[in-house]
């Protein structure tokens, strides 16, 4: 349709030339159109799905008529070129869509959100409109919370009323419509990438290849899968405007070209005006580069001239608008060098640090994908490829060519970023300057590799090379755990979920709908589907709220609008109260109504919290709340948060992050935890016990060692965590603390996160050394923290025996500590056993291998304590060994049996592991015995 659109626009025009150059930049001057359009309605009063569907039948037949009597002369080449540039482009994102359809969420990050709930609120509202009622802060619609953002923040919305209008006209969601959305601003930017190679070399063979290698530049591929809508938008019209803008102040050029810069360019300011101060330096430097043209009065008049054409008519076009775009280009600029999450802090913290270290090189020219390690050579290729950027840019046959100037141009602007610590500038950037770089590459290749076989083997080299990192950035958004902020998005198919459970709250006639979910990117793709219904987090913070608190000064001067609820933290929870540091602030919960309010929570495989309880699979359940029987509901606090925010980052306050990959218990998921946690627990049951099972084999930081984690409720109980390694432990029976009718629990982890560390050899080391890519504080990986019942207890199916790692340890029925999952122990572990029945064999088997490590002699004296008491001491060298104690009247008559082994020394294990050992386990437990038979 935006292809359709240009060209009907460039026939109206009678453009007669270049029709190559009109088939490439017609997609960006058709979207421009479009923008512009539904803005200018939107901002008269119209909702979105009272324009869209008119709007798009009018553009059909103003388009149709204008091709049809026109006659415009189609040229076999272009069409040809651009169809292969849209094939290039969507290719990377097939399987994507083939695998998913519609139900493709990818990535799922705040973007995907904002723009989804925003696109909602201009689908049934004008710009400026207000509910009937007033109240913007209305759990029953989270889209009204977003007119706070162009109304009072000036935030550019022209992709958030294209989003509604694809939906009006759809039918489909706004999650569903996404994906193809940005695939198409992202088509739109490889097209831009050719017509700017075309004005510069004026052949369409580089112009493909630019295209071409702008369709596979991981980068905008990342852009693509990181759901940066607005940024590939504003990124598609900020390359047409380059473009438009050489031709408009080209001598004789024909006088529509003014009427399309004037459109690229209040497209551009409505869409994404945070880069319209790169095309303002653009021009200052291209018109710097030409001023021996203003030295003439007849050029300089019809330059002018032109230039105030253009001006007249963006103010126009957008009147008072400019107003709200210099307010946010200003607070944008602003902001990116003063927010904690986007620059470098004093100890090397940051959200966007990928530029700050050797291979940013590499990574900016596609070679390693975001976070990868690279190899030497690969960073150094890196670095010699950029600085050889610049000095193409600086040659005296390409610096005058457009591509060339805006690359330059952002080249420049990077380096305060660099020197200031802004590692989201940076990181923009990066991305900024990709079709530019490109296109400048394509420039270089054409003026100085003459011969034909040389261009296109150099040329496709590097298209080639990018081809890894493209397949990783989009992979990773299209897998069950990968680089999504909320698992399983795609390959559940959450949104018909979410669909269906929205239809069954209103079946329930539920008075409210509370959501548990911990990830604030989940929160607010559930509140999509519950427009309708009162829908409110439990876990978070509500976002209306903490809006509705930040600009209340300004809006209360507002009759239209009505201000409901606060943010206030009015809850205080004391770890220890001896400890008035340890006090966390936390918003109290206010359920109305228990009998019929209901929880939407998910299934064990999004969280680590209730793993024990919940059911298995991917599934969201919709549960009254009444029936919730030990639920726990993680709360944010000021000790603790589940994101990263100015205070978490700067403090280490984040208590649990999302879930990732569990490389030690293979096809399991654990979550990164900090210090300290504070639970509401729904349902709860006298006599219930904390479990918590977690790891720290992977802490080399902390030395391996388990943390002493305390459970805080009525009164203070001490986990039964020992040694290094993991653990799965259960707490004696300990009752929440009651704080304002609801029932809360805490866990004191007992010691700070701490951050790993790793080594940079080779290039490398050369500079950012303090940069820290992994900016968690950890204290361990959670794989389970439930709130079991005494008849969940006691239900525990143990084992007789550990035989084999890490599959013994993985036994649900198992209590242990300090066993590292490949079996290998410290100085002190524990397994608790079932016991063997009477008659059967009472013997206790241990064995394993005390290893040779380095050829040193070592010994190790082994204590083997059965329920605490030392039943076998002994002291052991290096090799295998073998123990066998006789238990008979021993053990008593429980249903358990504690067993611990302690030794007295310890080695290390070689080859950069690292771990502290004094013995791997081969076998430890009743071999052959039998154990009671259970009933479920």
């Amino acid at each position: 349709m935006w292809v359709l659109a240009g060209l009907g626009l460039f026939s109206i025009a009678r453009f007669r030339t270049d029709f190559h150059l009109r088939m490439l930049l017609a997609p960006a001057v058709g979207l421009a159109v479009n923008v512009v359009a539904l803005f200018t309605l939107s901002r008269i009063g119209f909702p979105i799905k009272s324009v869209a569907m008119p709007l798009l039948l009018s553009g059909i037949l103003l388009v149709g008529y204008s091709l049809l009597t026109l006659r415009m002369v189609w040229k076999r080449h272009a069409v040809l070129m651009f169809g292969l540039c849209v094939l290039i482009a969507m290719a990377p994102f097939v399987w994507s869509f083939l695998k998913f359809g519609f139900g493709w969420l990818a990535f799922v990050n705040g973007d995907m959100s904002f723009y989804s709930l925003s696109s909602a609120r201009f689908l049934d509202y004008g710009y400026s409109e207000l509910p009937e009622s007033g109240n913007i802060n209305d759990d029953s619609d989270h889209s009204l919370a977003y007119w706070f953002f162009p109304n009072e923040l000036g935030h550019r919305s022209g992709v958030d009323i294209l989003l509604a209008q694809l939906v009006s006209v759809s039918g489909l969601t706004a999650h569903q419509v996404y994906m193809p959305l940005i695939v198409a601003f992202h088509v739109c930017v490889a097209a831009g990438a050719g017509a700017l190679t075309l004005v510069s070399s004026r052949k369409w063979i580089p112009a493909l290849w630019a295209m071409g290698l702008v369709a596979l530049s991981p980068l905008l591929s990342l852009e693509v899968t990181m759901q940066l809508l607005a940024q590939a938008a504003g990124l598609a019209l900020l390359v047409g405007l380059c473009v438009a803008y050489v031709k408009t102040m080209q001598h004789g050029a024909a006088i529509a070209w003014p009427v399309v810069t004037i459109l690229l360019f209040s497209a551009l300011a409505v869409a994404y005006s945070e880069v319209v101060p790169f095309f303002g330096l653009f021009v200052l430097l291209t018109e710097a580069a030409r001023w021996k043209k203003w030295v003439d009065a007849k050029s300089r008049k019809v330059y002018l001239r032109t230039i105030a054409v253009v001006a007249l008519g963006v103010v126009l076009l957008l009147n008072s608008y400019l107003f709200d775009v210099v307010k946010f280009i200003a607070g944008a600029m602003g902001g990116s060098f003063k927010s904690a999450a986007m620059t470098i802090q004093g100890d090397g913290l940051s959200l966007f640090p990928y530029f700050f270290i050797p291979s940013n090189g590499a990574l900016l020219w596609g070679w390693i994908s975001l976070g990868a390690n690279a190899n030497s050579l690969v960073v150094v290729l890196g670095l010699i490829a950029t600085l050889l950027l610049v000095g193409f840019c600086l040659l005296g046959g390409i610096r005058g060519m457009p591509s060339a100037l805006m690359a330059i141009v952002m080249l420049a602007a990077s380096l305060p970023m660099f020197f200031g610590g802004n590692g989201f500038g940076l990181f923009k950037i990066a991305m900024f300057i990709q079709p530019f770089m490109l296109a400048t590459c394509v420039a270089f290749a054409t003026l100085y590799l003459k011969r034909r076989l040389l261009f296109q083997v150099s040329l496709a080299f590097l298209g080639v090379s990018f081809i890894p990192a493209l397949v990783t950035n989009i992979k990773r958004v299209s897998v069950d755990i990968g680089q999504s902020r909320v698992p399983f998005a795609s390959t559940a198919g959450l949104g018909e979920q979410l669909k269906d459970l929205s239809s069954a709250a209103r079946l329930m006639k539920a008075t409210t709908v509370y959501s548990d979910a911990s990830l604030r990117e989940l929160f607010l793709l559930q509140a999509y589907y519950f427009k309708g219904v009162v829908f409110s987090a439990a876990a978070l913070p509500s976002t209306r709220e903490f809006l509705a608190e930040k600009f209340a000064e300004t809006l209360s001067k507002s009759e239209r609008l009505k201000i409901t609820g606060t943010a206030v933290e009015d809850g205080e929870f004391y770890f220890d109260p001896t400890l008035a540091a340890e006090s966390a602030k936390f918003k109290a919960s206010g359920y109305d109504n228990l009998k019929t309010d209901t929880l939407i929570t998910a299934s064990k495989e999004f969280s680590p919290i209730n793993r024990f309880i919940q059911s298995p699979g991917r599934k969201f359940y919709l549960q009254p709340i009444r029936d919730l029987q030990n639920h726990l509901v993680f709360r944010q606090t000021s000790l603790g948060t589940s994101y990263v925010g100015k205070r978490s980052l700067a403090e280490g306050g984040v208590a649990i992050w999302g879930i990732e990959q569990d490389p030690l218990f293979i096809g399991q998921t654990f979550s990164s935890v900090g210090r300290y946690h504070l639970y509401e627990v729904l349902g709860t049951k006298q006599a219930s016990r904390v479990l918590l099972s977690l790891s720290a084999s992977m802490n080399q930081q902390d030395d391996f060692l388990l943390p002493p984690v305390k459970a805080v409720g009525s009164f203070i109980v001490s986990l039964p965590l020992v040694g290094r390694g993991s653990a799965r432990v259960v707490s004696v029976p300990i009752s929440p603390r009651i704080i304002a009718h609801s029932d809360y629990l805490g866990l004191d982890f007992g010691r700070e996160g701490s951050f790993f560390q790793t080594e940079r050899a080779g290039p490398m080391g050369w500079f950012g050394n303090n940069i820290k890519l992994d900016i968690r504080k950890t204290v361990a990986f959670a794989r389970d923290i439930s709130y079991i019942t005494p008849e969940q207890h006691a239900a525990f199916k143990r084992p007789l025996a550990l035989k084999s790692f890490p599959s013994s340890l993985e036994d649900p029925g198992l209590e242990y500590s300090g066993i590292f999952e490949d079996g290998w122990m410290s100085d002190v572990a524990y397994a608790v056993l079932a016991a063997p029945i009477e008659g059967s064999q009472g013997v206790l088997h241990f064995n394993g291998q005390i290893p040779d490590i380095g050829g040193a002699p070592f010994s190790t004296t082994l204590t083997l304590r059965i329920n605490d008491q030392v039943m076998y001491t002994g002291v052991h060298t290096k090799g295998d060994f073998k123990i066998s104690i006789p238990i008979a009247g021993m053990i008593g008559d429980g249903a358990s049996v504690k067993v611990q082994v302690e030794s007295s020394a310890l080695q290390r294990l070689p080859n950069g592991d690292g771990r502290p050992v004094s013995l791997l386990i081969g076998e430890l437990g009743f071999i052959g015995a039998s154990k009671p038979e259970t009933t479920d």
